[in-house]
């Protein structure tokens, strides 16, 4: 079986995915869609090659998110239609088609596995029309960790983006939710309609080894780490770094991922970020093992991203020994779905209580083993 994985190598899942599909198909291949290319050549076999996406740097994405944070506009409703429907329209330049058609051309693949979300647009108009000109038929899956992309959207009604998306959706044969909540949003929105639906959590270290250890940064205090971004500049919902200090002054000692935005923030304890290959050999949930908690927050995303969908920050934390903590009234389905995991607060107290109570366990062995069957009998059913 002959499987091509479209996804950004700068984003954590992909090099899991690429490990996990390197079990399933002895013919695996991979077009990147990151703006500068990340490789984990570990988790991935040597047959992988790459066809990198290049319409502008990251330094050039990252001084325009600044931008619209700081003009008050990445929350901007008509900002977010705009985008949508620049999105919606945009294409591949010739140079990157003509890339991609070779990709195709050369691995002839049987089934295609998009990941992410919306933001594969490009890369599936792309791809459906090589396929049409070089007289190729494939199978295609979309896994969706998160949607609405946009952060605008109630949970409990309609999107106005589904108008968008309804096209793009129904072009593939199946898809990969991370929760019924995320099933249900799509029914709602008429995106479901027809398809073979795999409800399935990913797992984000489906290989990782690992010493379960809880040997404590400090014995005195109590230790929160937050996985998030902390480039809070760039993007509102990011920016939770008051909060973040509300808590210092509650007690607590507060771990985040060094950036140039809070170099001289002295009530935040900073660590450096972990590289893929590190987190991907445990080395991540080692370091939050030796905490109490997990903070996971966003500015103001009580909608229907966050009631559905499954994010990085969550998955990175998931398979520690140590609870999750979520601002009451967000992450639904987290909640739901890992009721003794995933905890929320209001307050301090809230959370204090809740690491008293906590019992250390040893992880259990269900996290450390990969979904290779999962995946390849979801596989199979689209194949037929």
């Amino acid at each position: 079986m002959k499987i091509c994985f479209v996804g950004s190598s700068n984003t954590l899942f992909t090099h899991a995915y690429l490990d996990i599909f390197s079990k399933i198909s002895n013919d695996l291949s991979f077009i990147d869609s990151s703006r500068e290319q990340v490789r984990n050549n570990k988790s991935t076999n040597e047959d992988v090659t790459t066809v990198i996406r290049t319409n502008f740097s990251l330094s050039q994405e990252s001084k325009m998110k600044r931008f619209l944070s700081k003009m008050g506009l990445d929350r901007s409703h008509m900002v977010s239609f705009i985008l949508a429907m620049k999105e919606n329209i945009s294409s591949l330049s010739c140079e990157q088609y003509s890339r991609v058609k070779e990709h195709v051309r050369e691995n002839r693949p049987d089934i295609i596995i998009y990941f992410w979300s919306t933001t594969l647009k490009q890369e599936k108009k792309a791809i459906d029309n090589s396929l049409l000109e070089l007289g190729l038929k494939a199978k295609s899956i979309l896994i969706v960790n998160t949607y609405p992309v946009r952060t605008d959207c109630n949970f409990a009604q309609k999107s106005i983006y589904s108008i968008f998306d309804k096209c793009y959706f129904n072009s593939f044969d199946g898809l990969a939710v991370p929760s019924s909540e995320m099933k249900e949003h799509l029914r709602v929105n008429g995106l479901i309609e027809g398809k073979k639906i795999l409800v399935s959590t990913d797992v984000i270290c489906p290989f990782v080894k690992r010493i379960p250890s809880h040997k404590k940064i400090n014995n005195d205090t109590v230790d929160l780490v937050f996985l998030g971004n902390t480039f809070f500049k760039s993007r509102t919902i990011d920016n939770v770094e008051k909060e973040l200090v509300r808590l210092t002054s509650d007690g607590f000692n507060v771990w985040v991922q060094n950036s140039r935005d809070i170099e001289g923030n002295t009530r935040l304890n900073k660590f450096e970020p972990f590289g893929f290959e590190d987190i991907l050999r445990g080395e991540l949930l080692n370091f939050v093992d030796r905490h109490d908690g997990v903070l996971m927050l966003y500015n103001g995303l009580d909608n229907a991203r966050s009631h559905c969908s499954l994010p990085t920050r969550f998955a990175m934390a998931l398979e520690s020994n140590v609870p999750i903590f979520v601002r009451s009234g967000t992450f639904g389905s987290l909640l739901k779905n890992y009721p003794n995991k995933v905890f929320e607060f209001s307050t301090a107290t809230d959370i204090s209580e809740i690491i008293d109570n906590w019992d250390y366990v040893i992880p259990s062995i269900e996290y450390q083993q990969p979904k290779d069957q999962v995946w390849s009998d979801f596989i199979k059913l689209i194949l037929t």
